[in-house]
This record gives C-alpha cells, structure tokens and sequence, in this order.
C-alpha cells in the first residue's frame, strides 16, 4: 500500500508523496473543476436548468435551451413550406 501512496524508496518521504498520489489528487481535482467551470459556463440560464444553452436570448446575454428558448425553433414541416414556397 505504502508503494501506491509513493511513501516508500527514494530521497525521503515528502518528496515521493508530492511526486506521487499528491499529484493524481491534484490533476482529477483540475479536471473536476474545468468540467464543472464549462458546464456552469455553457448551460442554459434558467435556473435549475443542466442543460446545453445553445441559443441566445434577442437583447439580453443570455444563453437558453431549446425547451426554455422564448421562440421555439421551427419545425421540419414549417421549413419544408417555406422551401417549397421560395421554389415556385
């Protein structure tokens, strides 16, 4: 257990533990936050709300979803009225 920890061999007991399980903890910790800082940066702005903000609120700085977007994206029907009209 002690080899794992890095607690055993070499030039003295601290510098294998910051060389060795002190920096796993350190890095998951680093990916832990980033994943955690762009999940809060890139999530919809409604609260309690996890999901991906794709789509920006016209006048604000907001990011919203697709359920909680004010104006509703089109559907595939509109678009193929809007395509056949635009072709004749």
């Amino acid at each position: 257990m002690s080899h794992w920890l890095g607690l055993d061999d070499g030039n003295g007991t601290p510098y294998l533990f910051y060389s060795g399980i002190f920096s796993v903890l350190v890095f998951a910790g680093g990916l832990a936050g980033n994943a955690y800082v762009t999940a809060r940066k890139h999530n919809c702005h409604v609260r309690g709300c996890w999901r991906i903000g794709r789509r920006a609120v016209p006048g604000t700085s907001w990011l919203a979803c697709n359920r909680h977007h004010p104006e509703k994206p089109p559907t595939h029907e509109h678009m193929l009225a809007v395509h056949r009209q635009e072709k004749s």
